[in-house]
């Protein structure tokens, strides 16, 4: 069975369609069930909700039940990039359910519903970001930065000062976003005959 990702009545969702200026917005996010990370992130003003004081998203720990919800998230986030990329994305070619028995996937989640995800792989030196999604009627509500900021706090309590990631040249919102959430592209390279852009971030 096809699992549904967001309802479009979510408490979120409501939030978002019943306020009227990005001030009535107000945020509170915790990363529970961390697993091996011990972060936690402060509420955030201004992204996702209003109304409600009690944490909605957290971020955890993916399990093995996650891996059909996390390739149809995936599935839905990548398929829009087709047409401009010429084939389907990487991502939507990886073997979640293996990726996750490896510890490195996490997802966002609000009332049980998955809204986003992220992979993150420890290197010596760096954390590498190796994939984030948002689903469509999730974003513009700041779970990509959430994302972001929780990938940081785990590369730092990882004890690493670099977080890294890349993304497809042909996704220019992302070429956008990461600059403005403190990353600095360093390089771009053709690899397995996608044309990727590489960006770093000190922590």
């Amino acid at each position: 069975m096809r699992r549904q990702l967001i309802p479009r009545r979510t408490r979120w969702y409501q939030a978002r369609q019943d306020a009227k200026t990005p001030e009535e917005f107000t945020t509170s996010l915790t990363a529970g069930d961390t697993g091996t990370s011990d972060c936690a992130l402060s509420p955030t003003p201004g992204q996702l909700f209003f109304g409600h004081t009690e944490p909605m998203v957290s971020i955890r720990s993916a399990r093995p039940d996650d891996a059909h919800a996390v390739s149809v998230l995936i599935d839905e986030a990548f398929a829009p990039y087709i047409d401009r990329i010429g084939t389907e994305p990487a991502p939507m070619h990886t073997d979640y359910p293996a990726l996750i028995d490896t510890g490195a996937v996490w997802v966002a989640e609000d009332e049980g519903q998955l809204v986003g995800t992220i992979v993150l792989t420890p290197g010596p030196d760096h954390l590498l970001l190796d994939n984030l999604a948002v689903p469509t009627l999730a974003r513009g509500l700041g779970i990509g930065a959430l994302l972001l900021d929780f990938a940081a706090e785990h590369g730092r309590a990882l004890g690493v000062a670099e977080l890294r990631l890349y993304t497809n040249a042909a996704m220019t919102e992302n070429l956008a976003f990461y600059p403005r959430r403190g990353f600095v592209e360093t390089h771009r390279s053709t690899i397995d005959g996608f044309d990727r852009v590489f960006f770093s971030k000190q922590l």
